[in-house]
């Protein structure tokens, strides 16, 4: 899987759902002034309405909240494995 620029490309959110979770290279300004040349993190978001959010605690509940920094570059995550590679990992095998 290759990085998409929020420029070229949104998630598209799959028909029937109101989010979809990928992964997102977010521009941490404070990491850049700590690592000059590296100041990306990576972290599984939320897109909903246009806006990538993150998870968090709010005032009584855990809530979804823009995220502060900018994302600059996505891409879906991959597949769950399946029930069968898991028994079968399980095993050994």
């Amino acid at each position: 899987m290759n990085w998409i620029s929020v420029k070229d490309r949104l998630p598209e959110i799959p028909e029937g759902k109101v989010a979809v979770s990928v992964i997102c290279a977010v521009f941490d300004r404070i990491y850049e002034e700590c690592n000059p040349g590296n100041g990306y993190s990576v972290a599984e978001l939320e897109f909903e309405d246009g806006m990538f959010l993150e998870i968090g605690l709010g005032r009584k509940h855990w809530d979804f909240f823009p995220v502060s920094d900018p994302v600059t570059h996505w891409m879906p995550l991959p597949e769950s494995p399946t029930i069968s590679q898991v028994s079968e990992e399980s095993k050994g095998g």
